[in-house]
């Protein structure tokens, strides 16, 4: 793949691969972080709403992303509850996931992003200009859980190709 490569659909088959990873990582979050579960949706049980199709995903998610050399996503946060990004690949140079400390919001300062693309696209450049405090490269077929409102991206692939399934909801 190549970076601006436009998106295409995964065949069939791959839908219910897609659905088996992310059932797996569902139930390690029902089973090591229940008060998540409870707190971001009301339940004990994500997998069982994610079985009874009663999660919100993000547009065009669940989804297989596949960056070629040069290949990122931008900072940006989900806006969702929970995001999961299960690294599917192994042996590229560069990527992973940065991710920049959380910042309280200003006395005075509205703090919801949603009511203003434009200050959140400036509040993300701003914060973005420095070098992500944190940089994870976790393992192929581990999970990487956060908070749908941390600023984070994927960082830039030196060499191959990184390929990730991302699921926010």
């Amino acid at each position: 793949p190549v970076a601006g490569a436009p998106l295409s659909r995964l065949p069939p088959e791959a839908d219910g691969l897609c659905g088996a990873i992310l059932r797996r990582a569902l139930a390690r979050v029902d089973e090591a972080l229940a008060p998540v579960a409870v707190s971001q949706f009301g339940t004990a049980r994500v997998a069982d709403l994610y079985d009874a199709g009663e999660l919100e995903f993000s547009e065009r998610e669940p989804a297989v992303n596949v960056y070629g050399e040069g290949g990122e996503f931008h900072p940006h946060c989900d806006h969702q509850g929970l995001t999961v990004l299960v690294p599917l690949s192994e042996g590229h140079g560069g990527g992973g996931t940065g991710f920049w400390a959380r910042e309280d919001a200003p006395e005075g300062s509205a703090e919801a992003w949603d009511d203003d693309d434009d200050r959140e696209e400036a509040e993300v450049a701003r914060r973005s200009a420095e070098p992500p405090a944190t940089v994870l490269r976790p393992a192929r077929g581990s999970a990487l859980l956060f908070s749908g409102d941390v600023l984070h991206a994927g960082l830039p692939v030196a060499r191959g190709s990184r390929v990730m399934l991302v699921a926010s909801f």
